[in-house]
C-alpha cells in the first residue's frame, strides 16, 4: 500500500534520524535520495539530492553509482556557483573530484573538474591553490575549445590579482595554439593599418547595423574573439595603446565573420575607449557605449556585466551627460561585480564613485560614509589596490574636512604617506593612482599651499598619459590651471608668458568641454575664465564670470566649486581694498564651507545668516495663510485656496503645485492670471508635460533645496534651456515642502512679464509657509484616505463581534453540558482535553519559532482561500525567505541560526497582528503570511513594516553580500487565482524576482505575467 508522508517540523525529523542507529540511518538517506533521482522535478531536488547521497556515501559500494554521485555533485556546484555560494560550490567541487578522479579516465571530463575546482578556489580567495589547479586542468586538456576557456580562466585569476604582465603571456599562449599571433607590445604601424581599415569598413556603420551582425559559426574564431576579450583588460594596465590595438583586431574579425557574446569588449574598447576617450569623439564614444549595453542584452551576457557600465561610465557618458548619471552606471557595475564575481570591475566602480562625489563637491561626510562602506567591501573580496586608492582619496576627504597639522604632507589616522607613495609607484593601474595627486592638488590649492601644490601638480602631469579620456583627467587640468593663476605673480619673463598661455589652454579646452555637457564642465570654464580676466587687470569682467560660476555651481549643487567662486571673489574684493564686500562674500562661503563639511586653517568664527533667510516679511499675511490652510480638510479644496493665496501673496503670473505619490511627482494643482479657474487632481506626472522647466525642478527635488531665479536671462545654465526660450520665462521661484527631511511636494512660481518679481519678502514668507502646506496637504491625504477605509472597517469589525459572540455562545454551551456529567466522566473529559491540546499543538504550531508549521497553513490557507472567494474579498499572500541563511548557518553554527529564526519569528508576530492573518513557518529559514480580506496597499504595507522591524533588530550578518545585517525578500501576491497551488506559485515568482533583482526588498506580482517591484 503506497503512501506520501510528511513530517510537521524538521526538529521532528530530527528526533527521528535521532532514534535511528547509524546502519539504517545510512539506508534512509540512501533511498530518499533515490527517490528524489526518479522525480519529474529533479533538477529543483539536486541539492537536497547530493545532500542525502552524501550521507548515505558508506553504503555505496557500486563504482557506477559512486560516478553518478560524483557527477550529481559537479552538477550542484554549477547551481551553487549560479546562486553566488561559491564556498558551498567549493564543497561539492572536493567532493566530486574524491569520487570521479578515481574512476574514470575521460580526459575532457578529468580537465573538466579540474577547472571547476580551480574557479571555486579562485572565487574563494585561496590564490595558490587555484593556480595549482588550473596548471593541472590544462595539462590533462585534450579539447582545445575547453582549453581556450581554461586559459580565458587564468588570464581572469591573473588580473583579479594584479599580475598583468602574466596574464597578457598566458593570452598570447592560448592563442598561439589557435594559430592567432599576437605582438609582445605596441606595434605603431601594425596598428595603423588595422585603424584604417576599420574607418573604411565601418562608414555609415550604426548602432543597429553593428548588432545585427550574424554570430560567429566558426568554433576557432570564437575562441579568437573570446580571448582577445579577455587579454584587452590586462593589456589597458600595461599600456592602453596595447589594449586599443587588441581591440582592433578584434572588431575586424567581428566584421568579417560575425559577433560573439564576449565581442562586446573588442566594441567597448576601439569605440568608447579609444574613439570616444582618446580620440575625443565623444559622440560617437557614447554611441558604442549604447552598442556595448545592447550586446550585453541581447546575448544575456553576465561575465562582462560588469566591466561594460564602468568602462561606459568611465570613457564616454560623462562627456555628455552629468557625472551623477554616471554614477548610476558604476552602481550597477559594482553591483553586478559582486554577484558574478568579477571583482576588478567591482573595485573598479567603487573607486570611480567615490571619485566622482567628491569632484562634485558633494557634502564631505557622506562621501566619507560612502568611502567607509566600499573599502570594507573591496577589503572582504580581496580588492586590495582598489582599497589602497580609496585609503588616498579618504585622506583628501579627511585633509578637507579637518586639515593635518603637517600639510603640506597628509597624515591623519596614521597615514605614512612616503609608504604610500611607494605603493603607488607599484601600481599596474596608474590611472587610479593619478587620482591620489589631483585629490592633494585640490586639497592645497585650498588650504593656500599653492607652492607645494604646484610641485604635487608637476608628479600629476606624469600621469596624464595613462588618465586620457578620463574625467578626473580634466580636474586635473582645472586645479592646474587655478594653482598657475594663484603662482603667476612669482615668475617673470618668458616663464610668466609661457604659464599665462598655458591657463588659456586650459581655458579654451573647457570652454569647449562646456558646449557638450555645461553639468560637468560650465561652472569650471566660467571660474577659468575669471582668472584669466583678473590676471589681465578687468576686474569687473573677473567678478562678473565668479558670480555666474557661482550660480552656475549652486544650480548643479557643486558645493565646492560654490566656496571656490566665493574665495575667488572675496580675495579680488580685498585685493583691491573693498572690505565690506569682501567681508560678505567671506560670510556667503564660511556658510557654504560648513555645508561642504570643510574646515579652514585660518577660519574664523562664523558669520551671521545669510541676508535672504533674515528679512522681514508680512507677518500679518503669513499668519493669514497659516489659519486658512489648517482649517482646510478636503484635498480639492484646500489646492484650490493653496493656488488662491500663493498668487495673492508673491505675484507670480503662474503656480504649479506637484505631490509626491507612488515614487513619482505629479502635478495636482496650476493656477495662472490667463486662466478662468485653478485646475486641481489633475495627476499628471511632471516628467511628461513641456510646460514645466525640468532642469529647475529636478535640481530642487535632488537637492532639497529652494531656487530663486530673478532673471533667467542672465543666467548662462539657461540660455539653451528650452522651456526659457519658448515662454519667456523671467522670474522665477521654486520650493521643496518638507516633511522629515523627505520631499512631499514642490512648488513652482513664475513671473514672464517681469524680472525680480519674488523679492526676498515673498521669498521668506514662502519659506515658512511651505512647512504648513506641506502638513496641511499630509493631512489631507490622511482624512481621505480614512474616509474611504471608515466603512470597510466598520464592517470588518461588526463581522468580528459576532464571531467572537457565536464563539463565547458556543463556550457557554459546552460548559453547562460539562457541569452535568459526574465525577469521573469530568476527570476522563479533561484528560482528553488536554491529550487533545497537546497533540494540536504539536501538529499545528513549529516547535522552534512557536509560529504555525506548514501543514496548518495549508489548512488555514485552504480555508482563507474559500472565504475571501465565497465573498468576494481581496486576498493576500507573502512568501519571505532571510537572504543568504545558508552563509549565516555555516558563519555562526547552527545554535545561532536558531537563535535568528526565533528573533524573526518575533519581529513578525510585532507586525501581523490580526486574528484572520497567519503566520507560518514555510520551511527552513522561509516564512508564510496569510492577510485575508487585504489589499495590494495593506499588504505592501505589512510587508514595509516587515522589512522596518527586522532592520531594527539590527542581527549581525557580516558574509552577507546583500548587507552587514540580516534582510529578507519577499514575494507579494494579491488576488484569488484559479487554485490554490497557482496562488502559491505566484507568490513564489514574486520571490525569485526579488532574489533576482538584489535581494533585501518586496516584489508584487501582478496578474499580466510581470513582476513589479516594491523596494524597501
Amino acid at each position: 500500500m503506497a503512501g506520501e508522508y510528511a513530517f510537521p517540523h524538521d526538529r521532528i525529523q530530527q528526533a527521528a534520524f535521532g532514534l535511528m542507529d547509524t546502519l539504517t540511518l545510512q539506508k534512509v538517506h540512501l533511498s530518499i535520495a533515490q527517490y528524489l533521482e526518479t522525480q519529474a522535478e529533479m533538477e529543483s531536488h539536486l541539492l537536497d539530492c547530493v545532500y542525502h547521497y552524501t550521507a548515505a556515501l558508506d553504503r555505496i559500494s557500486d563504482p557506477q553509482q559512486l560516478i553518478q554521485v560524483g557527477q550529481l555533485n559537479l552538477r550542484a556546484t554549477e547551481v551553487a556557483k549560479a546562486n553566488g555560494d561559491f564556498h558551498l560550490a567549493l564543497v561539492y567541487i572536493i567532493q566530486a573530484m574524491k569520487l570521479l578522479l578515481p574512476q574514470i579516465t575521460d580526459a575532457h571530463l578529468r580537465a573538466e573538474i579540474l577547472k571547476e575546482r580551480a574557479e571555486c578556489e579562485h572565487l574563494c580567495g585561496q590564490q595558490s591553490m587555484a593556480l595549482n589547479y588550473y596548471h593541472q586542468a590544462l595539462l590533462v586538456c585534450s579539447d582545445a575549445r575547453q582549453r581556450t576557456k581554461i586559459y580565458e580562466l587564468l588570464i581572469k585569476f591573473h588580473t583579479d590579482y594584479g599580475d598583468f604582465q602574466i596574464a597578457f603571456e598566458t593570452g598570447r599562449t592560448a592563442l598561439s595554439y589557435l594559430g592567432f599571433r599576437v605582438p609582445a607590445g605596441f606595434n605603431p604601424v601594425n596598428f595603423l593599418a588595422d585603424y584604417l581599415h576599420l574607418k573604411y569598413k565601418l562608414r555609415g556603420a550604426t548602432t543597429e547595423t553593428l548588432l545585427a551582425l550574424p554570430e560567429v559559426s566558426e568554433a576557432c574564431i570564437r575562441d579568437q574573439i573570446l580571448l582577445l576579450s579577455a587579454m584587452q583588460k590586462v593589456a589597458y594596465q600595461i599600456r592602453p595603446e596595447l589594449c586599443v590595438a587588441l581591440a582592433a583586431k578584434q572588431v575586424r574579425l567581428c566584421l568579417r565573420y560575425g559577433n560573439t557574446r564576449e565581442a562586446v569588449v573588442g566594441y567597448m574598447v576601439f569605440g568608447v575607449i579609444f574613439l570616444g576617450g582618446v580620440r575625443g569623439h565623444a559622440e560617437a564614444g557614447c554611441e558604442y557605449g549604447r552598442l556595448s549595453l545592447a550586446m550585453l542584452e541581447r546575448y544575456n551576457n553576465q561575465m562582462q556585466s560588469a566591466e561594460v557600465p564602468f568602462v561606459y561610465g568611465y570613457f564616454a557618458h560623462s562627456w555628455l551627460h552629468p557625472a551623477s548619471d554616471t554614477e548610476r552606471y558604476w552602481l550597477r557595475a559594482f553591483e553586478q561585480g559582486l554577484k558574478v564575481g568579477d571583482w576588478f570591475h567591482a573595485g573598479c566602480a567603487a573607486t570611480g564613485i567615490v571619485q566622482s562625489q567628491l569632484m562634485r563637491g558633494q557634502p564631505l561626510e557622506q562621501v566619507l560614509q560612502q568611502c567607509n562602506y566600499y573599502q570594507a567591501t573591496l577589503q572582504r573580496i580581496g580588492a586590495f589596490e582598489h582599497d589602497q586608492v580609496l585609503v588616498g582619496i579618504r585622506q583628501a576627504l579627511l585633509n578637507l574636512c579637518h586639515p593635518s597639522p603637517s600639510l603640506p604632507t597628509f597624515s591623519h589616522d596614521g597615514f605614512d604617506e612616503r609608504a604610500y607613495l611607494n605603493k603607488l609607484s607599484q601600481y599596474g593601474s596608474r590611472h587610479f593612482a593619478h587620482m591620489y595627486f589631483i585629490n592633494k592638488m585640490w586639497v592645497l590649492y585650498f588650504q593656500g599651499h599653492y607652492k607645494a601644490a604646484a610641485e604635487v601638480a608637476l608628479t600629476s602631469q606624469g600621469y596624464m598619459k595613462d588618465s586620457q579620456g578620463m574625467l578626473h583627467a580634466t580636474e586635473h587640468c582645472f586645479v592646474h590651471a587655478l594653482i598657475l593663476a594663484q603662482t603667476l605673480r612669482s615668475f617673470d619673463g618668458l616663464k610668466r608668458h609661457w604659464i599665462h598661455v598655458r591657463i588659456k589652454r586650459y581655458a579654451r579646452k573647457f570652454k569647449c568641454w562646456a558646449k557638450s555637457c555645461p553639468d560637468n564642465f560650465l561652472d569650471r570654464a566660467q571660474l577659468l575664465r575669471g582668472e584669466l580676466y583678473r590676471i589681465a587687470g578687468r576686474y569687473g569682467k573677473a567678478l562678473e564670470h565668479y558670480q555666474e560660476a557661482c550660480k552656475t555651481a549652486e544650480f548643479y549643487g557643486h558645493l565646492n566649486l560654490q566656496v571656490l567662486g566665493h574665495q575667488l571673489t572675496e580675495q579680488l574684493y580685498a585685493s583691491q581694498g573693498q572690505l565690506l564686500a569682501a567681508q560678505c562674500h567671506q560670510l556667503e562661503k564660511r556658510q557654504l564651507a560648513e555645508k561642504w563639511g570643510v574646515s579652514r586653517q585660518n577660519a574664523q568664527a562664523q558669520g551671521s545668516s545669510r541676508v535672504r533667510r533674515t528679512d522681514q516679511f508680512d507677518l500679518d499675511s503669513l499668519a493669514k495663510a497659516v489659519e486658512v490652510i489648517s482649517q482646510e480638510r478636503r484635498l480639492p479644496r484646500l489646492l484650490e485656496t493653496l493656488m488662491s493665496i500663493l498668487q495673492e501673496n508673491t505675484l507670480a503670473r503662474r503656480c504649479v503645485l506637484m505631490l509626491q505619490e507612488d515614487q513619482q511627482f505629479l502635478i495636482q494643482a496650476e493656477s495662472s492670471v490667463e486662466g478662468v479657474e485653478t485646475q486641481v487632481m489633475q495627476s499628471q506626472p511632471y516628467d511628461q508635460t513641456d510646460n514645466l522647466p525640468r532642469r529647475v525642478i529636478n535640481y530642487v527635488m535632488a537637492s532639497h533645496e529652494p531656487i530663486l531665479i530673478d532673471d533667467a536671462r542672465h543666467y548662462d545654465v539657461f540660455a539653451n534651456d528650452p522651456y526659457f526660450a519658448r515662454y519667456q520665462v523671467l522670474s522665477v521661484l521654486c520650493v521643496p515642502l518638507m516633511i522629515h527631511g523627505q520631499v512631499k511636494g514642490i512648488v513652482y512660481l513664475e513671473n514672464d512679464t517681469a524680472a525680480g518679481v519674488f523679492t526676498q519678502d515673498r521669498f521668506a514668507l514662502l519659506h515658512y509657509l511651505g512647512g504648513q502646506i506641506a502638513i496641511s496637504i499630509e493631512n489631507a491625504l490622511v482624512y481621505q484616505k480614512l474616509e474611504q477605509r471608515v466603512g470597510e472597517r466598520t464592517q470588518d469589525i461588526e463581522r468580528q463581534k459576532e464571531e467572537l459572540q457565536n464563539q463565547y455562545d458556543t463556550i457557554r454551551h459546552l460548559n453547562q453540558r460539562l457541569t452535568e456529567e459526574n465525577d469521573e466522566r469530568k476527570l476522563a473529559e479533561k484528560k482528553l482535553q488536554d491529550a487533545n491540546q497537546q497533540l494540536q499543538i504539536l501538529a499545528t504550531t513549529d516547535g522552534l519559532t512557536g509560529l504555525s508549521n506548514r501543514r496548518h497553513f495549508n489548512q488555514f490557507l485552504t480555508q482563507q482561500y474559500l472565504y475571501c472567494k465565497r465573498h468576494e474579498l481581496p486576498f493576500s499572500l507573502l512568501i519571505c525567505d532571510l537572504d543568504e541563511f545558508k552563509a549565516y548557518n555555516d558563519h555562526y553554527g547552527h545554535q545561532a541560526g536558531d537563535e535568528c529564526l526565533i528573533a524573526v519569528a518575533e519581529c513578525f508576530n510585532s507586525v501581523v497582528k490580526r486574528p484572520s492573518d497567519l503566520v507560518a513557518r514555510y520551511g527552513g529559514e522561509e516564512f508564510a503570511i496569510i492577510l485575508s480580506a487585504t489589499d495590494r496597499e495593506g499588504a505592501v504595507h505589512i510587508a514595509e513594516q516587515i522589512h522596518q522591524v527586522i532592520r531594527q533588530r539590527d542581527i549581525v550578518h557580516v558574509v552577507s553580500s546583500v548587507s552587514p545585517r540580516v534582510t529578507m525578500s519577499i514575494g507579494l501576491h494579491v488576488g484569488l487565482e484559479s487554485s490554490i497551488d497557482q496562488l502559491i506559485h505566484c507568490a513564489d515568482e514574486a520571490l525569485y524576482q526579488a532574489k533576482r533583482d538584489g535581494k533585501n526588498r518586496t516584489c508584487v506580482y501582478h496578474i499580466k505575467d510581470n513582476l513589479h517591484q516594491q523596494d524597501i
